[in-house]
């Protein structure tokens, strides 16, 4: 993978959404006086320009707090479903890991094992050696071991692919996640721009379309997360069907 792995970025997200947290947090607390500020510099009227009357003023505060309240709670809950993805989505180098475990603990052992199961190299299974019922018993046995030990590989080499494939789902997933939160992170960092503009303009445009830039981000998130999802499945489907491999069902051979 080029550049940051998942592992790095899903730390970067969990830390970017904390200072994301704490940054609106103290936005939304500063607001009011803020607002008042901005209400504050307001002169209507004509032809002599007066402030506005408290009366206006304390509902154009209203109806900004209620906005500005609602849009927190929009990056709050965008917040949430970033982390979760950070926390849950999986880490690459633990698959890899696993993976090249299984290469070399199962399938290069079960590769040694196949070369050793041939006549040459049993003299046990060498019939001028001894001729009796055993010597037949046993090498059948052999041969049953041998089909088992040489279906192995087929399965392990599944498993580790698939576990390969997922890791590589996984840090696809989080190269996109990354800019979806980066652009998440500059439409949040907006909201004391949005606030600072409300007043003075006596309306909520900019926070409402602040709430509709952030909303399109989660909704872009969310589609991420269905594509991922069917990746996933994917290869879960591909490891549940190696469940019934002839490498899982050892046989109890006759010599046994």
């Amino acid at each position: 993978m080029i550049g940051p792995s998942a592992e790095q970025i899903a730390s970067a997200i969990l830390a970017g959404c904390d200072l994301a947290e704490q940054q609106v947090r103290t936005c939304v607390a500063n607001a009011p006086a803020v607002i008042d500020a901005a209400l504050d510099s307001v002169r209507v009227g004509w032809p002599v320009r007066v402030p506005l009357p408290e009366p206006a003023k304390r509902a154009i505060r209203a109806l900004i707090m209620e906005a500005v309240r609602e849009c927190a709670q929009v990056i709050y809950d965008a917040i949430d479903a970033f982390r979760l993805l950070a926390r849950s989505v999986g880490r690459p180098t633990a698959l890899r890991a696993a993976a090249t475990r299984l290469e070399q603990d199962v399938m290069n052992r079960a590769t040694t094992l196949d070369n050793a199961m041939v006549a040459a190299n049993l003299m046990a299974d060498d019939r001028t050696n001894w001729d009796s019922v055993g010597a037949d018993n046993y090498h059948t046995a052999i041969s049953e071991q041998r089909v088992a030990v040489s279906s192995v590989d087929d399965v392990a080499r599944g498993l580790r692919d698939a576990l390969n494939s997922l890791a590589t789902d996984i840090e696809e997933f989080f190269s996109t996640l990354q800019a979806a939160y980066i652009s998440f992170a500059v439409s949040a960092a907006g909201l004391a721009v949005a606030i600072a503009t409300a007043g003075p303009t006596l309306g909520v445009g900019a926070i409402v379309g602040l709430v509709v830039a952030v909303l399109g981000v989660v909704t872009g998130v969310w589609g991420l997360v269905s594509a991922f999802t069917g990746a996933s499945d994917h290869n879960a489907e591909n490891a549940e069907r190696l469940n019934a491999g002839a490498a899982l069902s050892w046989p109890t051979s006759a010599f046994a």
